[in-house]
Parts: structure tokens; C-alpha cells; sequence
């Protein structure tokens, strides 16, 4: 997932912008003859 960096012009000073904070973790790994992935994520606003 991407985060979405918005911003409202018409919001007071200082507070135009939106951006996002986030930390993902992940692991891929075989079961098997196939591939598998393991993610979590989290982001604070």
C-alpha cells in the first residue's frame, strides 16, 4: 500500500497538508514448491 499525501488549500495556515506515517515488516518464505508472503503494516494519519 501507498500512502496518499493530500492537501486542502483552502484549510488554515499550517494546516494544509496530510501526510502519513507508516512501518511495515514482511517476510517471504517456501511452503511447499510454492512462495508465500507474510506482511503487516501500520500507519498513523
Amino acid at each position: 500500500m501507498a500512502p496518499i499525501i493530500t492537501a486542502n488549500w483552502e484549510a488554515p495556515a499550517g494546516q494544509q497538508w496530510l501526510v502519513p506515517f507508516g512501518l511495515g515488516v514482511g517476510k517471504v518464505f517456501k511452503i511447499g514448491g510454492g512462495i508465500a508472503v507474510k506482511h503487516a503494516a501500520g500507519r498513523f494519519l
